[in-house]
């Protein structure tokens, strides 16, 4: 696996761009040009990975301290299920070993958009249950922290040493905020 650091100029950009775009709701991201602009003034790593010269995913983690906030992460739909996104995530795990590695999902106990209970874009039950279990039999768990962001609630998950108090998390989320700002976003 090729992993390559994404800059604004880097000539695979778009491609990340679009799946990006095409994998997170609107409600659930920044804007693309908001995640470049991170990138000078922000602790970030935005990675595009490759196997055999062909795009299949990126991550997009941002680190405080000893804590790394696995941002966002998607894999192109037509590699899903071949084990490539462990692949990935077991890439980063490793590159950021000696941090406590924070992730949101949508919590899997969260209301259905199908019934109507619940934000539009938000994942079926099941792709939220494959979600939470695929982080899980990665190393990650429950710490325990919940956060709710434009009517979806999230499950805090860690991996690495130690665990995250919801004062921290908000305190992440406070720095996140305060960096956005300092990029003029």
């Amino acid at each position: 696996m090729i992993i390559r650091q994404i800059t604004t100029d880097s000539e695979d950009v778009q491609i990340v761009r679009e799946l990006y775009e095409q994998s997170f709701p609107e409600a659930e991201r920044l804007s693309f040009d908001a995640l470049l602009n991170l990138l000078s003034v922000a602790d970030i790593d935005f990675c595009s990975y490759y196997i055999e010269n062909q795009f299949i995913g990126f991550t997009y983690t941002f680190t405080v301290g000893k804590l790394c906030w696995f941002f966002y992460f998607a894999v192109v739909p037509e590699k899903r299920g071949e084990g490539i996104g462990t692949e990935i995530l077991r890439s980063v795990l490793e590159q950021h070993k000696q941090s406590l590695i924070v992730i949101d999902v949508e919590h899997v106990e969260q209301p259905s958009e199908q019934d109507g209970t619940a934000p539009a874009g938000l994942a079926t039950p099941e792709m939220r249950r494959r979600r939470y279990d695929f982080y899980c039999r990665n190393g990650f768990r429950d710490s325990g922290v919940r956060r709710s962001f434009c009517g979806v609630t999230y499950q805090i998950l860690v991996c690495g040493e130690g665990t995250i108090l919801d004062k921290e998390y908000s305190n992440l989320i406070r720095i996140m905020w305060k960096k956005v700002k300092e990029a003029g976003i």
